[in-house]
């Protein structure tokens, strides 16, 4: 299988995009600059990533590589659905997901999010706080600013 992978810079880091022929693989924050090779999947990601940076989310998401756990997947589709500039808690998307205990496992399920930006595991927050992210709390706060998000104090 071929894999593909192009870079975005962001007023976070530059952002590496790695597809394959039918999915995109992983959005992350890049630690080296490597050799491009774009496909269709990569192109229309960085098509997505400008129309977020430009707070012009489209509508639509490029197709996701399918996790193999159905819990994670859940966690995944209801964390798709939070809006531009809004915040859940864990324990929120638990609810939604008709798991409500499971709120510890949504976090655990999210610090593993591939997809950095376009999964927006930055707008689910602890109920005490901000919670955390795995690219440091630093970066969830100037994400969350840039979306002038309304539902916690930064």
């Amino acid at each position: 299988m071929i894999i593909y992978r192009d870079y975005f810079d962001s007023f976070i880091g530059t952002l590496k995009i790695v597809a394959n022929d039918q999915f995109l693989v992983s959005i992350n924050l890049a630690k080296e600059i490597k050799d491009c090779r774009s496909n269709h999947i990569v192109k229309i990601t960085k098509k997505w990533l400008e129309g977020y940076f430009k707070k012009d989310v489209p509508n639509w998401i490029p197709p996701l590589m399918p996790y193999k756990s159905s819990f994670r997947q859940k966690v995944i589709n209801e964390v798709l659905n939070i809006p531009f500039g809004k915040c859940l808690s864990y324990k929120d998307i638990a609810l939604r997901i008709n798991l409500p205990k499971s709120y510890r496992a949504v976090a655990l399920a999210l610090k593993e999010n591939s997809y950095l930006i376009l999964v927006p595991c930055h707008r689910v927050v602890s109920k005490r706080g901000i919670g955390g992210y795995s690219l440091g709390v630093d970066k969830k706060i100037k994400l969350l600013e840039f979306e002038e998000c309304e539902s916690i104090n930064l």
